[in-house]
């Protein structure tokens, strides 16, 4: 290409730099018709030799949709003043296809005073490749997360949330975003969690997982697994990448689950002591039966006649009566752990006067119980079952004891307790005392045996289960401290209305 006026050396260099360019450069005339081009770029690029592109109509090689972008570009360029118009347009292949470029315009006047469009096309293809294929990955992403139940949190060398993508993410926390930025991310975090959380976030968090509960909108906390990760932003500044996920159903399943091997534990424990309470104090009371029985025998052979046989006769009732309240306290026991039973509003002294007034008639002169009290009534929470605790207490102060007068004192008092009022019931008798070592236990189900392996059997353990309905406690402790040999103290403490 020859530039006229311009001095040799000149030319040769405008000459070496539209050979050496990658770009497509044409001059166009007033006409929109193609009157020069660097022929060698057009047809390594676009696949046109110079005869095929010189003379054309410039538009005819644009893409349809392009086209009045590139009609209203040119009409901007008038004779009169230079201007620089730039514009992204398709341009079509030798083989038919379309491939994207750059274009710069600029007017100018040629020697003979005609109008000229000078014009670069830069190739955009690959850049355009690149850029659909970063839009495809952004949108995919951008659908993940969409769709996704987990929330995404990018935060500050300042602890403050900078963004916030929540896509699927509408409860636990029911935030709007607008809520969430800008403020300090710990705030969402429970108090115990935050200085772990906070020590992790200085030094950068792992892959691993760590569970935290997290304050919704609600007030309520709920269980979230994060995840972090630490990165620096196109200004160096260090932000951290927070994914968290929902795992509330997780937590409920896992609860389900130990709740469920608890029952089946319970379940298996209770097999087991139904299955000792068969095998020792059923057995107990048939074994008494079978002896008694064979000594009735016995004397029958030898045709004896003696008062002994009535004492026998005695016992045996005295055995069934056993076996029967044995299976009664059985179902109560059973009816306590399956149901939560129904309490009323009972007083006290009454329902014990019941008990003491069942036991004298068994017992008769041999039994000697005294009731002290600071006041006539006490009112409770209680049922019918209450009548059943004062039974057992009475029962296990009078089967432990060896002497020929037995003795039961009761009292009765009020003590105020973390303010309210609690009412204190002692018995107190001079029975054969119990040993430290299953003190803590005797109130134990699977508390079977004394030293002196009498059975226990399971009056107090009811008794401590009626107690728990009530909200009341039962312990026992020495009636003289130190002592263990002249009796013992059952002390209960249940709630006054």
């Amino acid at each position: 290409m020859n530039y006229g006026e311009l001095p040799d050396q000149l030319n040769d260099i405008l000459n070496f730099m539209l050979e050496s360019t990658e770009d497509l450069i044409a001059i166009i005339d007033q006409d929109l018709n193609y009157q020069w081009i660097n022929e060698d770029n057009f047809e390594e690029i676009l696949g046109y030799t110079n005869n095929e592109v010189i003379g054309t109509y410039a538009p005819d090689m644009i893409h349809p949709d392009d086209r009045n972008y590139v009609f209203d570009m040119f009409k901007n360029i008038n004779q009169t003043s230079t201007k620089e118009v730039q514009l992204e347009l398709r341009i079509m292949h030798k083989n038919g296809f379309f491939k994207w470029f750059d274009s710069k315009s600029l007017n100018y006047l040629d020697s003979h005073e005609k109008p000229k469009i000078f014009v670069i096309f830069r190739d955009l293809t690959e850049k355009k490749k690149l850029e659909k294929k970063l839009k495809s990955t952004a949108d995919k992403f951008l659908n993940l997360l969409n769709n996704s139940s987990d929330i995404v949190i990018v935060i500050n060398e300042n602890n403050k949330i900078e963004t916030i993508h929540s896509g699927l993410f509408k409860d636990p926390l029911n935030y709007l975003e607008q809520e969430m930025i800008g403020r300090n991310w710990l705030d969402f975090i429970h108090p115990k969690e935050q200085e772990k959380l906070l020590n992790k976030f200085k030094k950068g968090f792992h892959k691993n997982f760590y569970e935290v509960q997290v304050l919704n909108k609600r007030g309520e906390f709920v269980d979230l697994d994060i995840r972090g990760a630490s990165f620096k932003d196109e200004n160096n500044k260090r932000k951290t990448l927070i994914v968290a996920r929902d795992i509330s159903k997780r937590k409920q399943v896992e609860k389900l689950l130990i709740s469920s091997k608890e029952k089946r534990d319970l379940s298996y424990d209770k097999m087991l002591f139904y299955k000792d309470l068969l095998s020792h104090d059923i057995n107990n009371i048939l074994q008494s039966i079978l002896t008694i029985t064979e000594l009735i025998l016995l004397m029958e052979e030898k045709h004896e006649k003696s008062n002994e046989i009535q004492e026998y006769l005695e016992n045996i009732k005295l055995q069934v009566q056993r076996g029967a309240r044995l299976v009664s306290n059985l179902k109560i026991l059973s009816d306590i752990e399956e149901t939560t039973p129904l309490l009323r509003k009972t007083e006290v002294i009454h329902v014990l006067e019941k008990s003491i007034k069942s036991a004298n008639k068994i017992y008769g002169n041999s039994l000697k119980i005294q009731i002290e009290t600071e006041e006539p009534q006490y009112y409770i929470f209680a049922n019918e079952l209450l009548e059943i605790v004062f039974e057992n207490i009475i029962k296990n102060a009078i089967e432990h004891n060896d002497n020929e007068k037995i003795e039961l004192n009761i009292r009765a008092s009020i003590e105020q307790i973390e303010n309210r009022n609690f009412l204190i019931m002692e018995f107190q008798d001079n029975g054969t005392g119990i040993d430290d070592s299953i003190k803590k236990e005797i109130f134990s189900r699977n508390t079977r045996k004394q030293k002196n392996e009498k059975f226990i059997g399971l009056g107090l353990t009811l008794v401590k289960k009626i107690m728990d309905t009530y909200k009341g406690t039962i312990r026992v402790k020495d009636l003289k401290k130190g002592n263990k040999t002249i009796g013992s103290n059952f002390i209960l403490l249940i709630p006054l209305i």
